[in-house]
């Protein structure tokens, strides 16, 4: 696990942190963007399957159709 910076916990202590609300907003934005990202792709991801089976399988392959000859 990463270390604590000395001088933040000081700063913390002592109450001259200072937070900067628009760094706080971009960060929460981008991280529901990700999030975002993530859920779209696993959504991807869970329409491959239909009914707890892999769709393209052998029995979900139609074949030719009745207008080949």
């Amino acid at each position: 696990m990463e270390r604590v910076d000395p001088d933040l916990v000081r700063a913390v202590r002592e109450g001259t942190y200072v937070i900067d609300p628009q760094r706080v907003a971009d960060a929460i934005l981008r991280r529901a963007r990700e999030r975002a990202e993530a859920e779209r792709l696993a959504s991807v991801l869970e329409a491959l399957e239909l009914n707890g089976r892999p769709v393209g399988g052998p029995e979900d392959d139609a074949g030719a159709g009745t207008d080949v000859p």
